[in-house]
């Protein structure tokens, strides 16, 4: 796989997926995830749930931590708050399908396939919202909530996906 990066015109934000983030192994993804600047924190495995309270609010880009919390729950999935700039844009189920159709969507962005739909990773100065749009919630830009990311494992079972 070839590193895609994602950034804006005149904006200073840059994401750069790489291959080490395309990988199963959830303990290098993390890694990756921190040395990209994109803080990380445990979820319960298979779960969407925060291991630890404070949740999002603990999440580091420290890999002596990282490692720390991947040794003693190894399966834990990953979760994330991004950073300012980096938001996903979180479509869930057929309302979602059709608030992202009724969009003129041409921002630059890399997918993410998931359970319910899918969500597109943007550069853009928002913030987390639910119901934004009908199916539409805004995930992470840093603060007051956090994504899933992958290879994290749904509850279905079913595993968070880079589409590239």
């Amino acid at each position: 796989m070839q590193d895609v990066e994602l950034t804006m015109p005149r904006n200073t934000v840059r994401f750069c997926l790489t291959e080490k983030m395309c990988s199963k192994r959830i303990l290098h993804v993390a890694l990756a995830y921190a040395k990209a600047g994109i803080p990380v924190f445990p979820l319960k495995p298979k779960s969407k749930k925060p291991i630890f309270k404070g949740g999002y609010k603990l999440a580091t880009t420290d890999p002596k931590k990282i490692r720390q919390w991947w040794k003693k729950y190894p399966d834990a999935n990953i979760g994330s708050p991004l950073f300012k700039g980096l938001v996903a844009l979180d479509f869930d189920g057929e309302e979602g399908i059709k608030t992202f159709e009724s969009l003129d969507f041409n921002m630059p962005h890399i997918k993410v396939i998931t359970p319910r739909g899918f969500h597109l990773y943007v550069i853009a100065d928002l913030t987390s919202k639910n119901a934004v749009m009908p199916g539409l919630d805004i995930k992470g830009g840093g603060k007051d909530g956090y994504i899933v990311m992958p290879p994290s494992i749904h509850p279905s079972g079913i595993q968070y996906k880079w589409e590239v």
